[in-house]
């Protein structure tokens, strides 16, 4: 019984994962009113351009595996790290702003309405 409860939540879990990229290419505008035009950070999987191929993978598996990509990975002065989780937090909080920004530009706000509520924060 424990299973098909596991089971049913995958399937569930698929589904909602499925039904945003059937709407996006429906053509339905996404949270900044526009529809993405594909994917941003290119296909996935594992990357071979990435790999060292002069390294043999018994000597050293992960330089075998990632030592194009970190020959070539510039971490940003900014910042004690680098990767994909910062890519995402950086383009959320640009998202954020945008919205936020074009919520207090907005003229004809509603009192108490929640463009209002966001325009003034």
């Amino acid at each position: 019984m424990q299973k098909i409860g596991i089971l049913a939540r995958m399937a569930l879990g698929i589904v909602a994962l499925a039904l945003p990229s059937t709407a996006l290419a429906a053509g339905k505008a996404g949270v900044l009113g526009k529809a993405p035009a594909g994917p941003t950070y290119g296909s996935f999987g594992f990357d071979v351009a990435g790999m060292d191929r002069r390294v043999a993978p018994g000597e050293d598996f992960a330089r075998f595996a990632n030592g194009t990509f970190l020959d070539h990975l510039a971490i940003p002065a900014d910042k004690s790290n680098y990767g994909m989780f910062t890519r995402l937090r950086d383009l959320s909080q640009e998202r954020t702003r945008t919205i936020i920004e074009a919520a207090a530009a907005q003229k004809d706000r509603k009192a108490g309405s929640e463009t209002q509520k966001v325009g003034d924060f």
